[in-house]
């Protein structure tokens, strides 16, 4: 088996080139990864979709917690 089948480069990890990101532009990591996952404009539509379920997961329970006892007769 031949070494460049795994991408081996001589560094510590035989997957080294196919992890991590680019770092030339001098980003931090959170940066790059609101960046390129929460506010890339192919991923936002599912982003606000998890937003709202969210919202009104939280607002269930809130009202539950609130409003529970009208619930019971």
């Amino acid at each position: 088996m031949d070494s460049g089948a795994l991408g081996y480069d001589g560094g510590s990890s035989p997957y080294y080139k196919a992890g991590g990101g680019s770092r030339d532009d001098g980003s931090w990591a959170i940066t790059r990864f609101l960046r390129n996952e929460v506010f890339d404009s192919q991923k936002l539509v599912g982003n606000l979709n998890v937003l709202y379920g969210a919202g009104v997961f939280a607002g269930a329970v809130y009202f539950v917690e609130k409003y529970g006892e009208l619930l019971i007769q």
